[in-house]
């Protein structure tokens, strides 16, 4: 076994882990920002206008994004018509789905 997969079946578990230990860290520091005091009635009224905001900025990016992947997605199936074109039509049907789905999780970019 060379050196490189001897360090990848070494390191294998260790990305999972660090996942979890990042998991709990986040949630730890959750927790706390939440037991905390939101403010006087000024900060939660700003705090309200922000995120009204930032809701309303992400409701239009992904509105933009949508139309931007409606028109431009079919592009490479159009270029890989007709499906005989063996592996060409499969590999750009799974890309734009790839695309799409990605983008409905919020992952974009």
């Amino acid at each position: 076994m060379s050196y490189w997969s001897s360090l990848w079946s070494e390191l294998f578990w260790v990305v999972p882990l660090v996942g979890i230990v990042t998991l709990f860290v986040v949630w730890t520091y959750y927790r706390s920002i939440k037991k905390e005091d939101p403010g006087d009635e000024k900060m939660v009224e700003i705090h309200q206008a922000i995120r009204t905001g930032a809701f309303a900025f992400i409701k239009r990016e992904y509105t933009s994004v949508g139309i931007v992947l409606l028109i431009g997605a079919p592009i490479p199936l159009v270029y890989a018509w007709p499906p005989g074109h063996g592996h060409l039509f499969g590999r750009c049907l799974l890309f734009t789905l790839s695309r799409l789905c990605r983008d409905e999780r919020g992952d974009a970019g």
